[in-house]
């Protein structure tokens, strides 16, 4: 894993380095400010999304089913007082032909990723999984 380093530029807005060369902005709208950059609650669900499909695709190498038409959708569950995540909407889309078995291994490697198994459980991880040929 590689080094992130965080710099706030003015505000809440923030920059974020990977290997000093690629960057990220995070931002937070408030009441007096709209955000041009995704908030933290949408960083997280980015990393939610990006390590669910990571995974999902590195079982259909091991397991040798299709992953090419796969796409996912993340909705941030945020609770306004107090200010608190407390779960997501996730629908994942797979087209192609799937037995039982690949989709238990599907939903386990989706469910299991290293993102998803960090998060406490007391958050809320509410998966659709849309399978159609």
């Amino acid at each position: 894993m590689n080094k992130i380093t965080a710099k706030r530029i003015e505000g809440f807005k923030m920059t974020f380095s990977f290997n000093s060369k690629q960057m990220l902005m995070s931002d937070i709208t408030t009441p007096d400010h709209v955000s041009e950059y995704p908030d933290p609650s949408e960083v997280l669900s980015m990393a939610l999304a990006s390590c669910m499909l990571s995974s999902i695709s590195a079982s259909s190498m091991k397991y040798n089913f299709p992953a090419d038409e796969l796409s996912l959708s993340i909705e941030p569950i945020v609770k306004d007082t107090p200010h608190e995540l407390t779960g997501f909407n996730i629908v994942i889309n797979m087209k192609g032909e799937y037995s039982e078995k690949d989709k238990q291994n599907i939903e386990r490697s989706a469910r299991t990723c290293l993102v998803a198994s960090t998060l406490k459980t007391e958050i809320d991880k509410n998966i659709t999984f849309n399978f159609t040929k």
